[in-house]
């Protein structure tokens, strides 16, 4: 029992320890107060990628003389109140100076999430909306805060061209404040007469506002488009024209007279007849050159000259050529590699 009794004390001075030692730590991790914390605007859009949905853009500024060691990401959130409750959160991104000085954050909701948290675009029924930046409770023992329930809703029926311009103005107000200044970023520039978000412009805005190249594609240079696809409609009037060419002609009667006798097309006597010139041309190829290649090589000239003629059927044209020349690769190739 007293073995027991001193384990028991053992365990409870351990643990007291280690208490200690986590408030010490907590009080070493813990930052100041910032120098001054503000919103510089909030805006809500309408349908940026679908129908109905919402985004909102804070721009804020979180002033330090001194930066402190632990990032903005870990020390600040930025979150969306309805009615005095939590509905969306975002974390600030550290991209300069850890996060802190003037930056932006977001938050999208999806047309589901909406009805879900109770908010309608504009606000008609005057609700109690508000955008928060707020310290985390693992940085600060009583959290700093600004809010505001001024929201600038922008007209949903010019949302790409609102979005596009406000972003391109919130780069330009980055990029020459004196904290982004000073650490030499570029955010955004003009190419071919069009502004344009840079590579860092790229890399911030994407992860301040994610989604945003799907929302906005133009601001970025190395966005993607879908290509425009024309679908056409292929006929056969070429083919009716050309075997239709001896029907003005004495010989058209004798021909479809032929076709009736024989009870076949007189499509298919034109092609027959095609056929035959294109054998006596592959014939006498063979018969002057002694060499069957070039009797081959005779099919993929004869059988178009005798379409063109009127003698056969575009698509006969094709199939046999092909086999044509398939024969003259084999007659080239293949039987003298054999």
């Amino acid at each position: 029992m007293k073995s027991l009794r001193w384990t028991g004390i053992s365990w409870g001075v351990a643990l007291a320890l280690l208490w200690l030692g986590s408030v010490h730590l907590y009080a070493q991790s813990g930052i100041p107060d910032p120098d001054s914390m503000t919103l510089e605007s909030v805006r809500a859009y309408s349908g940026t990628i679908n129908t109905d949905d919402m985004l909102v853009i804070i721009e804020y500024r979180i002033d330090y003389a001194i930066l402190p060691s632990l990032a903005a990401t870990d020390a600040f959130i930025c979150r969306f109140f309805v009615d005095g409750l939590e509905v969306n959160a975002a974390e600030i991104i550290a991209f300069n100076n850890l996060g802190y000085g003037l930056g932006v954050c977001s938050m999208y909701f999806t047309a589901a999430e909406l009805v879900a948290a109770g908010i309608e675009f504009e606000n008609p029924n005057a609700e109690d909306y508000e955008a928060i930046v707020q310290g985390k409770p693992s940085a600060f023992a009583d959290p700093p805060l600004v809010r505001t329930s001024s929201i600038n809703y922008r007209d949903p029926n010019l949302t790409a061209q609102l979005l596009l311009t406000d972003v391109a103005n919130l780069a330009i107000g980055l990029e020459n404040d004196a904290g982004w200044l000073a650490n030499g970023f570029d955010l955004i520039t003009f190419t071919t007469g069009q502004q344009v978000l840079t590579l860092d412009g790229e890399a911030y805005f994407g992860q301040a506002i994610p989604n945003l190249q799907i929302m906005i594609p133009d601001l970025f240079g190395s966005s993607t488009t879908s290509p425009q696809v024309f679908e056409r409609q292929f006929g056969v009037s070429e083919q009716d024209r050309l075997l239709g060419l001896w029907d003005a002609g004495p010989m058209g009667p004798l021909f479809q007279q032929l076709a009736d006798d024989l009870r076949l097309s007189k499509t298919w006597i034109l092609a027959l007849l095609g056929l035959a010139v294109v054998g006596g041309a592959v014939f006498l190829a063979v018969r002057l050159t002694g060499a069957p290649e070039f009797g081959m090589l005779t099919i993929p000239f004869s059988f178009p000259l005798v379409t063109a003629a009127g003698l056969g059927s575009m698509t006969a044209v094709f199939f046999v050529t092909a086999l044509g020349i398939i024969g003259l690769m084999f007659s080239l190739f293949l039987r003298r590699a054999a």
